[in-house]
């Protein structure tokens, strides 16, 4: 059985990988002239994608917890696009049982999510390793 990444290492991990990734942009930014507004932007676009990561995270573990825990451990990755939730399995036999679960989860995902989820998907990711 594969374990699960806790939400608290990856966080801590991108905690601390997102200041020294900076300063080197910076220091780059600096050694060709470019002024401080540029790196201003850049905070900004990184903080934006980091937020948007942990959002994806904390959704996929709220699903996690919604799931049969052997199931859940097939479950990679959750995203909500335009109304549609997104569930991603890491196999296709995986991915066949999920859809099973994929109406039930709707309903209290509704709830506590600010969007309106109106149908489920489920894909196969095999992009990385959990």
């Amino acid at each position: 059985r594969r374990e699960l990444p806790r939400l608290e290492q990856s966080d801590q991990a991108l905690r601390s990988a997102y200041p020294i990734l900076l300063e080197k942009i910076a220091r780059a930014l600096r050694k060709q002239g470019k002024n401080d507004e540029a790196l201003d932007l850049l905070r900004a676009r990184v903080g934006d994608i980091v937020q948007k990561a942990r959002d994806a995270e904390c959704l996929t573990a709220r699903v996690q917890r919604l799931l049969p825990a052997d199931l859940a451990a097939h479950l990679v990755g959750v995203r909500l696009d335009d109304g549609c939730l997104v569930l991603m399995a890491d196999s296709s036999a995986w991915a066949a049982r999920l859809k099973y679960h994929a109406r039930d989860l709707m309903i209290p995902l509704r709830e506590v999510c600010d969007t309106e989820i109106l149908r489920a998907r489920v894909r196969v990711h095999r992009g990385f390793a959990v």
